[in-house]
């Protein structure tokens, strides 16, 4: 079994892009439910604030930092719907990597089995060759038997055919 030192740089990013995502995809999940417990927070503040400003309309300072507030709050809000895009963005992204990491160890498990199928062939193809060989040999020796008995004819047909025109008158 190859190490991961022996490992193409392609399969060993291959291998280690989901645990980057991942740790991505964490960051961005805490910050998320940091944003969302802060401007929790900010409403209960916002809401204590505004109900102070109300009982107090002459104080100026307070009816301003209830607005400064709101507009934080909707900031926050804007924020926290940021970090959501980017934490569905990550998540494809994760999802990218670990859907390459599957193929790509479909590959790595299809390249372990290429000795195997490759000796399969290897025996195939030797006990065709080995057969057609054999097949050959056969053959050739049956057109060899074949030669020697035409050969074997000729003689005869040479011999009777010399005897023939030896009878013959001159």
């Amino acid at each position: 079994m190859k190490t991961e030192l022996n490992l193409k740089p392609e399969i060993l990013n291959a291998r280690h892009m989901p645990g980057r995502e991942n740790k991505s995809l964490d960051a961005l999940g805490q910050l998320l439910a940091q944003r969302k417990e802060f401007h929790s927070k900010m409403t209960a503040t916002a809401s204590e604030s505004a109900e102070l400003a109300a009982n107090d309309p002459d104080n100026k300072h307070l009816a301003k930092t209830a607005e400064l507030l709101n507009e934080s709050i909707t900031l926050i809000g804007k924020d926290i719907e940021s970090i959501q895009a980017r934490l569905g963005a990550q998540q494809q992204t994760t999802d990218a990597a670990k859907a390459t990491l599957v193929g790509t160890q479909q590959e790595l498990d299809q390249l372990k089995l290429l000795p195997e199928t490759i000796q399969a062939e290897v025996n195939e193809k030797t006990a065709l060759v080995n057969s057609a060989t054999t097949t050959y040999q056969t053959k050739m020796a049956e057109e060899k038997n074949f030669s020697v008995k035409v050969a074997d004819q000729k003689a005869i047909v040479d011999d009777t055919s010399s005897q023939y025109f030896a009878l013959l008158p001159k």
